[in-house]
């Protein structure tokens, strides 16, 4: 038992999980990552106590705060979803909830929020040091991450992480999703050269994905009946 709020389940098995990420081809999904506080604590941040913003992709990344968005009208909203959408038909577009998590921890938006512990949890010696073990990646030195939550017809469209200004290695998802239903949508998505699905992963609570990048995926859009919120931690193990 520790006593820091954010602590890795001490039962996994490096070597293991070493050899599943190789035999999968750069990808693994590895379950009760954190210990069962741990997660059940960070599911309750993120459901009662995360002051969401709104991330969205019209050409370019945008994000407003949470105080921003309340500022926002009705037609606001219509007359940025009319464009998205049309955007969405050809190109590259993304829509959810976020909480960015390396710009709080910059800016010092909250320093005392549990969030924050999570960054920081990413950026010690033993996580960083697993990574290191199951994917093989040796330069793998910070991570940066973001809070998500995906709503009823939220999404982010095919993509494969591969930008030349990033130093991103390997990607990340920490599900904290609970009670989620097949036909609600929003699975963590991965396609061949030839757009067919290789890969889709049901969104589970306290369950961590990695994958080397780039590689091609998608959230899927979560269905407008969806029964609960879709919570994720995301982001990449990166050298620099």
């Amino acid at each position: 038992m520790t006593n820091a709020p954010i602590a890795l389940n001490p039962d996994l098995d490096p070597v293991a999980l070493a050899d599943q990420f190789k035999a999968n081809g750069g990808f693994i999904q590895i379950p009760d990552i954190l210990q069962s506080q741990s997660a059940q604590l960070v599911y309750e941040t993120l459901l009662r106590n995360t002051p969401w913003g709104l991330a969205w992709y019209d050409g370019k990344p945008q994000f407003k705060r949470q105080e921003d968005v309340k500022r926002l009208q009705q037609q606001d909203f219509v007359r940025m979803n009319q464009q998205l959408m049309a955007r969405a038909q050809l190109n590259y577009a993304y829509l959810y909830h976020c909480y960015p998590l390396l710009t709080a921890w910059q800016e010092q938006w909250q320093p005392d929020h549990l969030l924050m512990r999570f960054l920081e949890f990413m950026n010690m010696d033993g996580i960083l040091k697993l990574v290191r073990q199951v994917t093989g990646v040796e330069s793998v030195t910070k991570a940066d991450g973001q809070a998500t939550f995906y709503a009823p017809n939220h999404f982010l469209l095919q993509h494969s992480d591969q930008f030349d200004t990033e130093y991103w290695r390997i990607a990340y998802v920490f599900n904290f999703s609970k009670n989620w239903r097949e036909d609600w949508g929003g699975y963590l998505q991965f396609y061949d050269d030839k757009g067919d699905v290789t890969r889709a992963l049901k969104p589970r609570f306290n369950m961590l994905n990695l994958f080397a990048v780039p590689r091609l995926h998608s959230v899927g859009q979560v269905a407008p009946f969806a029964g609960a919120p879709r919570f994720a931690i995301t982001g990449w193990f990166r050298d620099q």
